[in-house]
């Protein structure tokens, strides 16, 4: 198969070979020219030379014959040089010399220095021999060929020049004939090379523009367009890419006919999952127009896109003078910024969505008074999640709930609680006290009438419960409504503990249980800054309950500092029935009892309120109570801890204490 590289190969190579065959050619051209001129004036050179030897030579011959009496040898020396000089240069122009004229001229200068050079000889011979008059003779016949040899000399340089003369314009012809020759054959190879390279320039890109028109057919959507059989047929790349184009146009049309089908498929899927969508949109906006609670819903930039008609109707409120109309803005354009105008006295709306969207943490306003109603407000921002990660955020979402009524119920509640429990405890209390009188001015005759001694001992014992179960309502409604005073002091726990344990005696003697107090651990501990009273109601509280659920075993109350020695906590552990893990979420919340029913109270005969009380006081005091641990039939650990009391806290303790003995009023935090 003959690719295209080796057609380019080919092309290359005729015009690298047809550049060196010209070159050649001028450089023998060039070369042959160079060499006549050469020879020529080698030629005229070594003619001068000739003579120039010459003339050396017979100077050196009339030096010898003026100065035959001197030393000589210098002389014969030169004589000898010269002789072996004349014979060098002849040597050269027997060859050298091609014109005839040239050469018959040369034989005659030859022949005139030959017979000078005897001469020359022979007069040394007789100068040797002391032949005086020949040697006269010899110096006059030299002189005599000297001349000779000049003329014939001028003779041999003019027809050399004639010859120069003849040759040159031949070989300027020979010269203009190798530039002639070798434009021409630049000419010509530069021709053939550039037809060669049009027409492997057509074979190239005559298939390239047919495949470059099925392509731009392809990309029109004619999918049909069939390739020419001489591409496909070639041997070269241009059929390799014929032949892979087709292959290419025959699996897109199979993949085009494949994605054709899969998008009726994913069409009919779509049109599905919208119809889906909407009856999902549907559903979700009815069912928030649906909620009695207001929802807002904004979006990344703070626009609102979605509100209810509740949240309207609650924004809608306002506080009108008597037969003024009220004001409809339910069809307003609802944005935040007209939001942010009706809560401005209330709320600054845009800074609540600013600040969740930009923490992502939600904020909840538990009471928000707006227009002569209450309102509960809570916001939660709306992001993207991977992996429980916020990676965006989308918005916020708002949420309102009108709670007047509720307030004023709760409010009417609390107030009956604390009315009606004032108003119990008078009568109650002189039910106590009297039922007491009687039982103590009266025993006699009460002890002789068994069933009197059982009905005044029932009226005395549910007057002391009920006046308990009073102080138990009237405390959590002090708590609740922020109204309970507290006088804070640096207190010894241990001194607490004993004195609710001394009180307690007469409770744990009749269960026929213990109550122990670790001393190890509680006389070691710092004072705390608490409440005394309520530090030992909190105490009773507990070591009560714990009283309650024990029938066998006993208590035991111990304390500690925490890990990080800021607080105190007390402990109290005993040895009851436990409490399950069901009822363990029931604990500190208000009526609720650790009972296996919501339903039916505990036959401990518990109003429900004393952990929840409990409660109230350590946090208000700055403590933290809880359930440190539980198990069915073996016990309960419950525990609170207390901040210690710092020395200025000790320093105000004593200050107080001498005020109050002194007649000053006790301080009250």
């Amino acid at each position: 198969m003959k690719s295209i590289k080796g057609e380019l190969v080919q092309v290359y190579l005729i015009v690298i070979c047809a550049l060196v065959a010209v070159s050649v050619s001028l450089l023998f051209i060039n070369v042959f020219v160079a060499n006549n001129y050469k020879n020529i004036v080698a030629t005229t050179v070594q003619e001068r030379q000739l003579m120039t030897v010459t003339s050396n030579l017979t100077a050196a011959y009339n030096t010898l014959y003026l100065n035959s009496n001197t030393n000589t040898a210098s002389a014969e020396q030169q004589l000898n040089t010269a002789k072996t000089s004349i014979r060098r240069i002849t040597n050269y122009l027997d060859k050298s010399i091609v014109d005839s004229q040239s050469k018959a001229y040369y034989i005659g200068l030859k022949n005139t220095i030959d017979s000078l050079v005897n001469t020359i000889d022979t007069s040394l011979d007789h100068l040797s021999s002391g032949n005086i008059t020949n040697y006269t003779t010899d110096y006059n016949n030299i002189t005599q060929l000297s001349g000779y040899v000049q003329s014939s000399d001028t003779n041999l340089i003019s027809s050399q020049l004639s010859y120069i003369n003849s040759i040159s314009p031949s070989l300027n012809r020979g010269y203009e004939i190798s530039i002639i020759v070798g434009v021409s054959a630049l000419i010509v190879a530069g021709a053939v090379s550039l037809m060669y390279t049009f027409r492997f320039a057509a074979r190239l890109t005559q298939p390239l523009s047919q495949l470059t028109t099925v392509a731009s057919k392809i990309s029109g959507g004619d999918n049909d367009v069939p390739i020419e059989p001489a591409l496909l047929a070639r041997k070269d790349e241009i059929g390799s890419l014929s032949n892979s184009f087709n292959t290419m146009l025959g699996e897109l049309k199979s993949n085009l006919l494949k994605l054709i089908q899969q998008n009726a498929v994913i069409e009919k899927k779509v049109t599905e999952r919208t119809e889906e969508l909407n009856d999902e949109k549907t559903r979700l906006e009815a069912s928030i127009e649906s909620l009695d609670v207001g929802f807002i819903m904004t979006d990344a930039n703070n626009d609102i896109i979605t509100i209810n008609r509740t949240a309207k109707d609650i924004l809608s409120n306002e506080i009108i003078s008597q037969g003024a109309a009220k004001i409809d803005v339910r069809d307003q354009d609802w944005t935040t910024d007209f939001i942010q105008d009706r809560l401005a006295k209330s709320l600054d709306f845009k800074a609540g969505i600013s600040k969740i969207t930009s923490t992502l943490k939600p904020v909840q306003v538990a009471e928000l008074n707006y227009n002569g109603r209450i309102l509960r407000l809570f916001m939660a921002p709306v992001v993207e999640t991977v992996q429980y990660q916020a990676i965006d955020r989308l918005g916020a979402v708002i949420l309102l709930e009108d709670i007047t009524e509720a307030k004023i119920l709760e409010r009417s509640k609390d107030e009956f609680f604390s009315i009606a429990s004032h108003e119990l405890r008078t009568p109650l209390t002189s039910i106590r006290g009297n039922s007491s009188m009687i039982l103590d001015f009266y025993k006699e005759m009460i002890n002789g009438n068994a069933d009197l001694n059982e009905m005044l001992q029932d009226i005395h014992t549910s007057s002391v419960r009920l006046i308990a179960i009073v102080n138990d309502f009237l405390d959590v409604s002090r708590l609740e409504q922020g109204k309970m005073k507290f006088t804070y002091a640096a207190i010894s726990v241990d001194k607490i503990i004993e004195s609710v344990a001394y009180e307690m005696k007469t409770v744990i003697n009749e269960k026929k249980i213990y109550l122990k107090i670790d001393k190890l651990t509680l006389d070691t501990m710092p004072l705390v800054w608490v409440d005394e009273n309520r530090l030992k109601q909190v105490v009773y509280n507990l070591v009560g309950n714990a009283a309650k659920f024990t029938e066998n075993g006993g208590i035991t109350v111990s304390a500690g500092l925490d890990k990080d020695k800021n607080y105190v906590e007390i402990l109290v552990t005993d040895t009851g029935r436990g409490i399950s893990q069901d009822a363990q979420q029931l604990l500190f919340h208000k009526f609720q009892q650790t009972g296996s029913s919501l339903l039916t109270r505990d036959t401990t005969r518990g109003t429900g309120l004393g952990l929840y009380i409990s409660k109230m006081i350590v946090e208000i005091m700055g403590g933290t109570i809880r359930l440190v641990k539980s198990e069915a039939d073996r016990g309960s650990t419950f525990g609170f801890s207390l901040p210690i009391a710092t020395s200025e806290h000790q320093a105000q303790t004593a200050n107080t204490q001498t005020n109050t003995a002194t007649g000053m009023t006790t301080a009250t935090i």
